[in-house]
């Protein structure tokens, strides 16, 4: 007991006395290194101070602490080779996502690690690490197809690596979400009829150019509001059948109503139901058509 304590007392100087530069003999600074505890040392003392680096004994280093100091600097490197410590995929992540360039000092050989493996390295998102990885005859599922698409910010060179049938596999939001960041670019590979109404109403907000593609079919039914918005975003493309067609009289609400006068008060003045408006909705319909306030005043 007596002998670990004074062991504790003694590493615990070592660490205090490297880490503060209390020595400056060269000599007297390697023999503290050859017999320190560097586990107990910060990760940021040993990555850091360089002028150690060519004296720490860095085989008795935790492999884990090893990769995590050589993260921080890559000319560690130079004094240890961490190819020798034959890290598992799980065990790097964290360090290659701060530092991707780990991935060269660690010699990998990723045409055989698994297809879980290449997922987990994928979601990282870093380009420099994808491009390392040949995504042929791998096997992923549509939504880890997704996760990739999107961690690597929907970059068309992972979009084009990935079979069209699974793409077509996605859920309506992995669908829009693809076309809100790429446009009509990937929209051959993509399966349309899974978009809602309300998700065609998403894609368009942050993509007009995409409403040729739209089903309108699909907002004569469900919510009202859904066309309300489209109304609002297009007030003269001639969508106001979307409304007229249904029971409009019941089914738009006073904030729909407000969109729709705003939109286009010469289509739908005369078939809104104003007892629904209150002084709120009025207020932001005078704003934009203060020639509306006579009406109002009827009402």
């Amino acid at each position: 007991m007596e002998d670990n304590k004074n062991q504790n007392i003694l590493q615990s100087f070592l660490s205090y006395a490297i880490s503060n530069d209390w020595v400056e003999d060269i000599n007297e600074l390697k023999h503290m290194c050859q017999n320190a505890d560097f586990d107990i040392i910060s990760d940021n003392v040993i990555s850091q101070k360089e002028e150690l680096h060519p004296l720490i004994p860095w085989e008795k280093i935790d492999k884990m602490k090893l990769l995590r100091v050589v993260s921080r600097n890559i000319s560690i490197s130079n004094f240890v080779d961490l190819s020798l410590y034959k890290y598992k995929i799980k065990e790097i992540k964290s360090a290659i996502k701060f530092r991707p360039q780990l991935l060269d000092l660690l010699k990998i050989n990723l045409n055989k690690i698994s297809d879980n493996e290449a997922y987990s390295l994928l979601t990282i998102g870093s380009e420099y690490i994808s491009e390392k990885i040949n995504l042929e005859n791998r096997v992923f599922t549509a939504k880890e197809i997704y996760d990739i698409i999107e961690a690597n910010n929907f970059c068309g060179k992972i979009i084009d690596c990935f079979n069209l049938k699974k793409l077509k596999d996605l859920k309506d939001y992995h669908i829009s979400n693809i076309l809100i960041n790429t446009g009509e670019k990937f929209l051959h590979k993509l399966n349309l009829e899974k978009l809602t109404a309300k998700k065609w109403i998403d894609i368009l907000k942050e993509r007009p150019e995409l409403l040729k593609h739209c089903n309108l079919e699909k907002l004569k039914k469900g919510d009202i509001y859904n066309s309300v918005e489209l109304i609002s975003m297009f007030p003269n493309m001639g969508f106001g059948f979307l409304i007229k067609e249904r029971d409009y009289i019941f089914e738009v609400s006073a904030l729909g109503w407000e969109k729709l006068l705003i939109a286009n008060p010469d289509e739908f003045a005369d078939i809104c139901v104003f007892s629904k408006l209150n002084q709120s909705n009025w207020k932001r319909i005078l704003f934009f058509h203060p020639e509306l306030d006579s009406i109002k005043d009827f009402c």
